[in-house]
């Protein structure tokens, strides 16, 4: 597993793991495929590789203000509310399409994050942006709900406006977990995210490919500490408690 370092190390075994939930933990497929069907009902065309630069430049803090943003340039003019409403639609579904709900899938397996949940005596939880309904629902699609590894799930519904990159997310999960902040490691692929954990006090590690210098580059600056490719690169990261590094 190739990984990208700072001169910064885990030295220590961590008190309590913080996991984003899309492209972290969860695939993160359905959040862009989210932002094309909404610009496509208005009859906006957006590529996959659209997004994927505007994520890498941190311009996509909230969804639902990033759709009415480009819609705004094609002179469509909408409220975020009414976009909000949209996308619960396309998520869940109704009689007539299918919900994008049915397409939530996991970057990792259920044994790696199991290991990782051990790792710190199962004090590990969800920082996400999302409304909590959308994150229990892909808990429950992706049958992680029935696994009980996560101690809490910190929704964007737990902060109300104060999302990433403001701290109230990371703080709140350690509130929950009865951590100090500084003996946490978020784990996140959004500056904003880095953002938060930088703020709060906690350890700061980015997720991105290998080949995406561009999301590589945003993280670096946001204050990533590492850069790994995957939750697993991160096992071999976190020293275990009996002295040596994880497997």
């Amino acid at each position: 597993m190739r990984e990208y370092v700072r001169p910064w190390v885990v030295t220590d075994p961590p008190d309590a793991l913080l996991l984003d939930w899309d492209s972290v933990v969860g695939c993160g497929r359905v959040w862009k495929r989210t932002i094309i069907r909404l610009c496509a009902h208005f009859g906006v065309e957006i590529t996959l590789e659209e997004i994927e630069l505007a994520h890498g430049r941190n311009e996509i803090r909230c969804l639902w203000a990033y759709v009415q943003r480009i819609l705004l340039q094609h002179e469509i003019t909408i409220s975020v509310d009414d976009v909000q409403k949209l996308e619960a639609v396309l998520y869940y579904g109704d009689s007539s399409i299918s919900g994008l709900c049915a397409e939530e899938g996991l970057l990792v397996s259920c044994e790696t994050l199991t290991t990782l949940a051990e790792s710190v005596n199962g004090r590990i939880a969800i920082v996400t942006n999302r409304p909590r309904d959308r994150i229990h629902a892909a808990l429950e699609s992706t049958g992680l709900s029935r696994k009980c590894i996560f101690r809490s799930v910190v929704s964007r519904s737990d902060v109300g406006d104060q999302l990433k990159p403001h701290p109230a997310g990371v703080l709140e999960a350690c509130r929950r977990l009865a951590v100090q902040v500084s003996r946490a490691i978020m784990v996140d692929d959004s500056p904003t995210g880095i953002e938060a954990a930088v703020t709060a006090g906690a350890m700061p590690i980015g997720v991105a490919a290998a080949g995406n210098m561009q999301l590589r580059t945003s993280l670096w600056r946001a204050g990533a500490s590492n850069i790994i490719e995957s939750l697993d690169g991160l096992l071999a990261m976190i020293p275990s408690r009996n002295g040596k590094e994880g497997s």
